[in-house]
């Protein structure tokens, strides 16, 4: 049954590509709902548990910490995220084995080169940093909690570092449905891991082994299933390092780099922003009701995402019917459904987060409001920008990316000293809204024109 199934996703048949394409494409979005779903489970459980036994607090350090490791993300390069996807797409397109050989293995080394110089440069800066100026923490939190915390926290995340290539390498071959497979075992981990903490009444020292040990077990586990047995062809042996996959992969990494940079800020600055404006409770208040309101947006991005690799293997391909025709039923579909979505969470999310953690972190309705017209806008731009990284058009996209963070930390810094957490929110919505869709217009009609004409693609 297992062969059957592996088939029917592969479609190896050349006159069944686009057919194969769409199949493992929906496979994956189905996939990606399922583990949004369980996610969103996990998240109604452990969001009050977490809060309840840390306290507002803590809880809002928690956060500040977890968006500084967002953060620490841009140090791998773009080696290990998209850059990565669309080379091993390109790949599969071209039926090139050996280029994805190399291709995993230079980026895996090339990792674990970048997390060892910050290991060393860890080991000498965290002495330095400022961290009461940085957290914010009141009398009754300890010091040495908090720089315990830090360094454990910092100290996983170089250990899994290299290991992000396995989910990478999971959507490159169109198996995204495999690394939310993986998602789902993390997050089942996570939420048993939080349950014996809280029995153990641990503090935020105990909550960061948990939850970033659990994390870096299953990236392992996913590895040695990956290597091992999936794709044993793909083993990161150091002999597959070459320079022409560095000079590709640094090519590319580079400018999505650029464009995550970028998307960090637009996404990740925001507790910090709140902790300096308001004091770190207040991270707390907004990052439930954000976790809230862009589920919507997140669906949509269950939906758009898989798409990436099957745009970069039809440009490989050079079949531009179905490009236009798969965009054209992503845009509407996409459309419709954050449109109703949002409305809804517009309505009810305020009583839902009152049952959900309690009143005392319950948002107002102007928080919700904006919020809510930030997801509606990003619902919108999300199917035209998965698109054009699929096609590897990626430097207008960084600056895009790069003005919409400028103007998102810049409204965030004003507009939150008048309108409070709203008008973090609010600074979001507008940034998006007026640079993203102008952008992303040009640079489609732009892609369309530059293409060479294809064979007609039969769309299912």
């Amino acid at each position: 049954m297992f062969e059957v199934f592996r088939r029917w996703v592969s479609a190896r048949d050349p006159a069944d590509r686009s057919a194969g394409r769409v199949r493992r494409a929906r496979l994956t979005s189905a996939s990606s709902i399922l583990t949004q779903g369980i996610t969103f489970v996990v998240g109604l459980v452990s969001v009050p548990l977490t809060v309840s036994y840390l306290g507002q607090e803590r809880y809002g350090m928690w956060i500040t910490l977890s968006s500084f490791l967002t953060w620490l993300t841009l140090a791998d390069l773009g080696l290990g995220g998209n850059g990565l996807i669309n080379t091993l797409a390109d790949a599969n397109g071209r039926d090139d084995r050996q280029l994805g050989r190399e291709m995993v293995a230079t980026a895996f080394w090339s990792l674990a080169g970048i997390g060892g110089v910050l290991a060393v440069g860890c080991a000498l800066a965290v002495p330095l940093v400022p961290l009461d100026a940085l957290f914010r923490p009141s009398a009754h939190v300890v010091m040495s909690e908090l720089q315990w915390a830090v360094v454990l926290a910092f100290g996983s995340w170089l250990l899994v570092l290299p290991l992000n290539t396995v989910t990478a390498i999971f959507h490159g071959y169109q198996e995204g449905y495999l690394s939310n497979a993986w998602a789902v075992v993390g997050s089942l981990a996570s939420l048993l891991a939080l349950a014996v903490v809280t029995q153990l009444h641990g503090g935020l020292v105990e909550l960061v082994v948990a939850l970033c040990g659990t994390r870096l077990v299953v990236a392992l586990a996913g590895g040695i299933y990956l290597f091992a047995w999936h794709r044993p062809w793909l083993m990161p042996t150091p002999r597959a390092v070459t320079r022409r996959a560095l000079s590709r992969l640094f090519f590319l990494g580079i400018r999505y780099q650029v464009a995550q940079i970028a998307g960090v800020g637009m996404f990740h600055s925001q507790p910090f922003i709140i902790t300096q404006a308001l004091g770190p409770t207040q991270v707390g208040i907004f990052t439930v009701a954000y976790r809230l309101i862009t589920l919507p947006l997140q669906l949509i991005q269950a939906f758009a995402f898989p798409l990436m690799p099957a745009y970069g293997e039809a440009r490989a391909r050079q079949d531009w019917a179905w490009i236009r025709a798969t965009l054209r039923r992503s845009l509407t579909a996409s459309a419709v459904g954050i449109s109703c979505m949002v409305l809804a969470m517009v309505i009810f999310a305020r009583p839902i987060v009152r049952l959900w953690v309690g009143p005392g972190m319950e948002p107002d309705q102007s928080l919700v409001l904006a919020l809510g017209l930030y997801v509606f806008v990003a619902g919108l731009v999300t199917p035209v920008s998965v698109m054009l990284y699929g096609l590897e058009r990626i430097g207008p996209q960084a600056l895009f990316a790069s003005v919409n963070a400028l103007a998102t930390v810049v409204l965030g810094l004003w507009l939150i000293r008048q309108w409070g957490l709203s008008g973090m929110a609010a600074a979001m919505a507008i940034a998006l809204g007026l640079v993203n869709p102008l952008g992303q217009a040009v640079e489609l009609r732009a892609a369309f024109r530059a293409q060479r004409p294809g064979p007609v693609a039969r769309v299912t």
